[in-house]
């Protein structure tokens, strides 16, 4: 896939708050949540960009940890790194604890998420956006590119009964927002059946546009988490990772992570054969043989580890044209119908989805065209809401 082309470097908040904005961080007591992501230009984290001027610096380390090497779903623990404290917010507690929120002044954000809603980063967010309103702690986002483009909206909205830690708001699963965009209105609408209304300042970008992909800004991709080692597999991730929720592999343990789905004991050739060619537009799909793996930091204990999987592997020939969820929604369907004992959806298919009208129309083998058909109507609502928090 040819790379974009690069007009202006993107400049993300990380830069003004060091370069224009020192006075909201001197001499403050300061939470970070923060990890491998968190640099500037020249690779330096934020961590050690902004302890020149704070009183303290305490850290919170989300999902797969402060350097971004645990296994999906792990707990993080607190630990001392490099005489850095950082308190883990994916472990027994999801946000900040309370008391170590009464020696701080601000909270500051600054992670590279992907856009998309069941990444756990965003849940983080809403979560100690509430608690310091609770506080009367400020919040900093230090906003960044959403690297799948911040113009496209795709997928339903969680309904409400659904909301979970990777689906905590009412969102599509590609919202198309950057992470500030989202905080703002996240804090100013009833997204969790009432406003936040915490103290937020969004450091916006600088020469970013809503339909730049990543790899046009000029920034260096550094992998979100251990399984999202490049832009491609951030392309298809919102379609492909529905297949967490079933008994099929998303491609866990083997070097191509959600560019891969498969099982044991299945025809691959039949599945890809069935697949409507509507659905395979613009990507390259093959089928192949897998074994999944351990693999340290990344996943030690994948579906069917060690053994013998056929499926399908994708590639992204031209990413304008490929609609993920489309795509995953036609996989399923094709695979539940070839394969009925096999795929096996589950209920954690349901709160990935944000409803159980996916796993329902596979249950009972209804037409999937009528809900690809819907969902542009499901986020209309959300389009308009939208709207009013877009800063770029």
């Amino acid at each position: 896939m040819r790379k974009g082309k690069i007009e202006k470097k993107v400049t993300t908040g990380i830069e003004f708050i060091i370069n224009e904005k020192k006075n909201l961080i001197k001499n403050k007591r300061v939470g970070i949540i923060s990890n491998q992501t968190s640099v500037n230009t020249n690779d330096i984290h934020i961590t050690k960009l902004i302890s020149k001027y704070t009183k303290s610096i305490v850290v919170f380390a989300p999902e797969h940890g402060f350097d971004g090497d645990v296994d999906d779903r792990k707990k993080i623990n607190n630990e001392i790194n490099n005489e850095l404290t950082i308190y883990s917010i994916f472990g027994e507690f999801k946000s900040p604890d309370q008391k170590i929120l009464k020696n701080l002044d601000i909270i500051i954000y600054d992670i590279q998420d992907v856009g998309v809603k069941f990444y756990t980063f965003i849940s983080n967010l809403v979560i100690t956006m509430e608690i310091a309103k609770n506080n009367n702690i400020k919040v900093i986002v230090l906003d960044r590119p959403n690297p799948i483009r911040a113009d496209i909206i795709e997928g339903p909205v969680t309904s409400p009964a659904f909301s979970s830690f990777i689906g905590i708001a009412p969102l599509p699963i590609r919202y198309g927002m950057t992470v500030g965009e989202l905080a703002l209105m996240i804090n100013n609408e009833k997204y969790l059946g009432f406003k936040l209304e915490c103290e937020l300042e969004v450091i916006k970008m600088k020469n970013y546009k809503r339909n730049m992909w990543f790899d046009q800004t000029g920034l260096s991709w550094i992998p979100p988490s251990p399984n999202i080692p490049n832009l491609d597999t951030a392309i298809l991730y919102p379609g492909t990772c529905l297949f967490e929720g079933t008994s099929f592999s998303e491609g866990r343990g083997t070097k191509s992570p959600f560019l891969i789905i498969g099982s044991p004991n299945i025809d691959a050739s039949k599945l890809l054969e069935k697949v409507p060619n509507k659905y395979l537009e613009g990507v390259y799909a093959k089928v192949i043989e897998f074994k999944p793996r351990a693999i340290i930091g990344k996943e030690s204990n994948p579906k069917f580890i060690n053994k013998k999987c056929h499926g399908i592997e994708f590639k992204v020939l031209d990413r304008d044209k490929i609609k993920p969820i489309n795509l995953a929604i036609s996989l399923l369907d094709v695979s539940n119908k070839l394969f009925p004992n096999k795929l096996n959806p589950n209920r954690l298919l349901d709160n990935l989805w944000g409803n159980e009208n996916l796993r329902s129309s596979l249950k009972y083998c209804s037409n999937v065209d009528s809900i690809i058909n819907i969902m542009p109507n499901q986020i209309k609502e959300f389009l308009k809401v939208r709207e009013n928090y877009l800063i770029y």
